[in-house]
């Protein structure tokens, strides 16, 4: 038991259970002293700790409260710029469809023309305008 105490509190338990087996007891006085100048000294260790880890709690709470934010400000973003990419998408087809279009009616109107132009190089008499109109 000796081994686990420090010899303050060692002599202050001497001194209370009245084992002398080590030669004699220590002043019950000076022991309660040594012990409570320890024990003060420990109490304010813990205090000096608990109100570092107290700080420490508190900043990281902070930390965390602004990095949850920061998140949840990024995936806001990510989810406007996932809807940017979906309408740019819709528009890109849109107009790839009116492009399809247009490139039809161009092509369309050059057969058109090329009929025509054809039909008049033989003075109408292949009948290919009258055909190729109703078919349009």
């Amino acid at each position: 038991m000796a081994g686990l105490l420090s010899p303050e509190t060692h002599g202050l338990v001497l001194c209370l259970t009245g084992d002398d087996s080590d030669g004699p007891p220590p002043d019950l006085n000076e022991s309660v002293k040594k012990a409570n100048i320890e024990l003060t000294n420990e109490n304010k260790s813990l205090n000096c700790l608990v109100t570092s880890l107290h700080e420490k709690h508190h900043t990281m709470g902070l930390e965390l409260t602004e990095m949850k934010d920061k998140l949840e400000m990024s995936e806001t973003q990510i989810d406007e710029l996932k809807n940017r990419i979906d309408d740019m998408e819709f528009e890109l087809n849109r107009t790839r469809i009116r492009v399809s279009i247009g490139f039809t009616i161009l092509w369309f109107n050059w057969i058109h023309y090329f009929v025509v132009q054809l039909d008049s190089l033989f003075c109408g008499s292949i009948g290919f305008t009258i055909l190729w109109c109703n078919w349009c």
